[in-house]
Parts: structure tokens; sequence; C-alpha cells
């Protein structure tokens, strides 16, 4: 989603690997074929030198030692041309170039051709940023020359002007005979990035599958995130290392609080902020909101934005039991939710109850429920613990006269409907086949699966405020959209969730089922304007079906099929993927409907809804 183009541009990371979501694997030893999740943006390519066939002498290394210091992080790369008479180039291949687009390169780097306490040296080096066709050292396509003249870190910028090429590049730094210097933090992205993101990104999530929430930082990342780490330049922020999430690494804070709202606003997502409360303090919880939603606050002007971002959702950390018991954390909830509201009245405090912590809900709110505003819940499809927390939730409401709500913030669903839940999302099992949970979550039978759950997430009613579905790219299949090196396409959950999306349906109505059958779901309601009414027919067979419908009881004149849309696929084993984007698809009609008794026919191994004008 960043518009970054070099991996371990901090060069903080040894052997690159999946996290232990997927096994905890090297990338080097997965056998791609046999993962139907793979594509180019799970590439992670390396550095390395080329130079001539005859040079043994000149090198690259890691340094991690006292001096220089590295420019940020623990990590630099020490690079030292000794051939007497040719150029050498620190190269990553697998930067995927585009015709007619210029390039920023962005980077810390030193002079070591003298040590010096001036800040300017004697001695210059220049060195030239290169692109070139992937291996094809034969002519860059676009160079800048930068003349290095300081013996401590210093950022280096550059545009590389556009070329009549497109596919497969090499970026090079060309370093001249005799030279030696240090480079950290190299950057290089495309100038037609919006805000830092990808434009084609930005654009699908604007037009392919519209965001409803977004979560940030994360869940268990956010328990030791500390934001005022992700404020400021970029190439200044501090490294965070040995980060608390799915696989650990060490991060470079590319994207902080700044640039995830940016995205928020660019997609007209609403933003849910993740508070560390296990390690760390209300006031700086505070800190934060004031950074956010203050009218007025010197550090956010500082870095350019002088109107508030008015963010409304603050999630009380993530899996909070790792540390607390229910009672503390309810109490810890209420510390915090003080602190942040005496800084912005009308956020809305979300207090995690989900896994140990559901059988001390009553007890919970009885201690948080004046300060909190909305129970988050992650049962792994267990629906009826959803409605007996919402009961619950209620009934606390009706005694106390408040309106506490209850959402979702990491939805999962079984790889297919016809799955109890027993699965657990957050625990796929790595096998030797292409029948792993990994691969199950990329097949439409997942996609369907979602569609079925988000209509039981319907049904709950209007105190259910929202779900999050859990990933929203490149999460090793479990996600909504897939972001190559090349492009975008949306994966067959992510086809589901557009199809929800466009549905609208807001809220349902009951619906009586002469004839029930476990391969067809019918869901019918009103939109969220309530001037347009929906059918919903989800037909998990592989035969075409047709119901019969009679919406005597509805009270209207008359009916007028808007239009009607269906996703469906071949067979639920099928999915998108970077070669076959489509494999899963979209028919839009508008069908003739007369009366308000009619018969709607579904393709095999579809969804489809119906949207009708109704004159009352």
């Amino acid at each position: 989603m960043w518009s970054e183009l070099l991996y371990n541009r901090s060069f903080e990371e040894d052997e690159a690997r999946l996290g232990d979501y997927a096994g905890g694997r090297l990338i080097k030893d997965i056998d791609v074929s046999k993962e139907d999740w793979w594509h180019s943006g799970y590439e992670a390519a390396q550095w390395y030198l080329h130079k001539d066939s005859s040079d043994r002498e000149s090198y690259m290394k890691i340094f991690d030692g006292t001096w220089p210091l590295p420019g940020n992080g623990k990590r630099c790369v020490e690079l030292f041309n000794k051939s007497a008479d040719k150029d050498i180039l620190f190269c990553q291949d697998s930067i995927y170039l585009r015709k007619g687009v210029s390039y920023q390169f962005e980077g810390l780097v030193n002079n070591l051709q003298e040590f010096t306490a001036d800040s300017v040296t004697k001695k210059t080096v220049t060195i030239s940023i290169c692109l070139y066709k992937e291996k094809d050292f034969s002519r860059p396509l676009t160079e800048q020359t930068i003349v290095v003249n300081t013996g401590y870190f210093k950022n280096y910028k550059a545009i590389l002007p556009a070329f009549n090429y497109e596919g497969r590049g090499t970026f090079a730094i060309e370093i001249h005979a005799g030279t030696k210097l240090n480079v950290d933090l190299l950057s290089l992205m495309p100038t037609d990035n919006i805000k830092g993101w990808r434009k084609d990104v930005v654009t699908a999530m604007l037009d392919s599958v519209p965001v409803g929430t977004l979560r940030f930082p994360g869940g268990c990342f956010a328990s030791t995130y500390l934001w005022r780490d992700g404020i400021g330049d970029k190439q200044q922020r501090k490294m965070i290392f040995g980060a608390l999430s799915d696989g650990g690494g060490n991060v470079v804070q590319d994207v902080g609080t700044v640039e995830f709202l940016n995205l928020c606003r660019l997609t007209n997502a609403l933003p849910v902020l993740d508070v560390a409360v296990m390690l760390n303090t209300p006031d700086y919880a505070a800190d934060w909101v004031a950074f956010c939603n203050a009218p007025i606050n010197a550090l956010r002007h500082s870095v350019g934005y002088k109107k508030p971002f008015s963010v409304k959702y603050w999630e009380m950390d993530n899996e909070p039991y790792r540390k607390f018991d229910a009672i503390t954390y309810a109490h810890k909830c209420v510390e915090f939710s003080k602190a942040m509201k005496k800084v912005d009245p009308s956020i809305k405090i979300i207090m995690a109850n989900y896994f140990i912590y559901g059988p001390q809900l009553k007890k919970m709110l009885e201690i948080a429920g004046p300060y909190i505003d909305i129970v988050n819940k992650r049962e792994n499809l267990t629906f009826e613990e959803y409605k007996k927390t919402l009961n619950i939730i209620n009934s606390y409401n009706k005694v106390h006269g408040t309106h506490i709500q209850m959402c979702d913030t990491e939805t999962t669903f079984p790889s297919t409907a016809d799955n109890d839940g027993s699965v657990d999302g957050l625990n796929h099992q790595i096998n030797d086949d292409t029948t792993s949970e990994l691969n199950k979550t990329v097949r439409w039978a997942h996609g369907m699966s979602g569609i079925k759950n988000y209509i039981k997430f319907q049904d709950l009613g209007g105190n259910f405020l929202f779900a999050n579905y859990w990933a929203y790219v490149n999460s090793y299949g479990e996600n909504l959209m897939n972001v190559t090196k090349e492009n975008v396409f949306v994966s067959a959950p992510g086809k589901a969730y557009r199809f929800l999306e466009l549905a609208n349906l807001s809220v349902p109505v009951k619906v009586s089922i002469i004839r029930p059958d476990k391969k067809i779901i019918v869901q019918a309601g009103w939109s969220k304007e309530k001037n347009k009414f929906i059918l919903i027919l989800l037909n998990y067979s592989d035969k075409i079906v047709a119901r019969n419908f009679d919406l005597t009881k509805l009270h209207v004149k008359s009916l007028d099929c808007n239009k009607s849309y269906a996703v469906f696929a071949k067979t639920m084993n099928d999915f998108n993927d970077q070669t076959h984007p489509n494999a899963v698809k979209t028919e839009i009609s508008r069908p003739v409907i007369n009366g308000i008794q009619f018969q709607l026919t579904a393709k095999p191994n579809s969804a489809t809804y119906w949207e009708f004008n109704v004159v009352r």
C-alpha cells in the first residue's frame, strides 16, 4: 500500500521470513507453486554488489560498529570500491518500474574519504543513483548524480526523470573506483504517490473495495506502539526493534499517525486507533487524542496539519488478558477514558470483552460502564456468544440509561460456509500441499462464508455497530485486496465484501421461509436511507436455483427493480490471482419484475442482490 519500492531499506533485517501466522518460514524456502495466495508483493529482494569478475577486493558489508554510528537504527552498509579503474554498483532487483513516471530517491549517505570534525569534507565523493532494466547494466534508464561532501550522515535527495520503459528493474548506486562510503535508510518512491500511498491502491480502495473502518496500528503491535516515535521526518523516526507482532521483526516507521489518517481521509474510511493500555499511561494516550483532535496542537501544527483529524473511535489495547485480569483491565479503561475524554469528550472508547473476559462482562460494566461507549467482542463466529453479550449490554443500558454498543475489531470467517467455526482463522495450519488453511482462505468458498456471517452480524440488530475485517491487504490470502509489485487485484473475499458494501442493506426485516434449505440463504431489508428495498439470495449449491417471493406484508403499492448484482464462480474452489484477477465474476443487469409476488433465480455458487425502488 505504501509506495516505498526498496525492501529492507534500513538494512536491519537478516533473512526475510513470513510471520508466525504463515508458519514463520523463510521466504527463500517457500515453494510458491503450492501457495495459491502467493504473488509478487511477497517478494523480498536482497541487496548485492555488482562488480567486474576480476574484482575480488571491493566489498559491501553490514556495519554495526560505533563509528560512524548508523544513520538510523543499529546498522548501515559500508561500501568500498577498491578497484583502480572500474565502477561498482550497489543493487536491488525486482523493482517494478512504470513508463512515464519519475522517481524520488532519498537516503542517508556519508563520505569516508577523510576523518574530520568539520561538517564538510575537503574531499568529495560523487555517486550516481540509477535505474536499469532488471540486471541489464549496459545503460541506465535514468540517473542522477549526487556529490557527498560530509563525513557525517546527511539526507540526500534526487529526482530520477521519467523514461519510456515498463517492467522489472534494478535500483543501483554507482560507486567510482577508490571510493568508500556508508549508506542507510535508502528510499525510492514514484512521484505520483498520494501522500506517500500508491496511487493505484488509493483508487482501488475507493472504487473496488470501499472501506468502512480502518484500524491502526494493528493488533499485538499496538500494545507497545509509541505514537510520538511515528511523527515528523520519516528519515529521523526511531526504528522499532523486535516488534511485538506476528513474527516480530524490525520496523521502519514510514507510516505513523499522520500517514494513516491521511489514508483514511483519502478513502473515506473511519479510523479506529488502538491505544497501548497494558504498557503505557493514560496521559500518553490523552496526548495522542490531543494530537489528533484538539483544535490547536503545537506538535500537529509543526508537521503541517493545523486542522484536527477528529478521530472518533479509540480501542483500549489488543488482547489485554495477556497482562491484566478482567477487573484490573476494566479499571484501566476507566483511567484511560477519563484522561482521554478530558481532551475530547466526544470520542468513543472501545473496551475489550472477548475470550476469557467474556464471563466477566457484567462486573466489567459495573466498573467501566459510565466511561466506555462500545464493547469489543471477538468470538471467532460463535454467534450465540455475540447474542449473549448484546443481551447483557442491552440490560445494562436499560437500567442505567446508557447507549453502549458492540463491535468486532478483528473479524475472521471459517474457510467455508458449512464450517461450524471450529477452525480458528488466526492459527492456520501449514501443510505440504494446497489443502492448507491459508490456501482455503483465497477461495470463493471463503468469500461466500464471509457474506453468510456478515448477514448474521446484521441480524444482531442496530446496537451492533461494526465488524472490522481483520486484514485489508497481503495477509497470506485472508485479505480483501492483493497489492502486487505490478498492480492491485481484489481477492475472492474482497469480491464478497464489495458485494455487501454495494447491497447497502442496513435495516433487515424478518423473512419467513416455507421450505428451508441449508444451501440457500435469503436476507431482505431496507437501505440505510430506507428508500430502497433489497433482497439477497445466496446459492451455495452447484445448480441454478429459483425461489418465489411474496412481499405483500411490506404494504407497498409497487416495486421497480433498479438492478440485479451477482458475484459468482464456476466452483467454490475458484480464486482470483495475479494472472487471473477475475476468476470470481460479476454480472449486473436490470430484470423486469412485475407486482409484489415474483420468482427470482440465482446462478450456481453465487451471491445475488436485487435493489427495488418502492412506491408506498
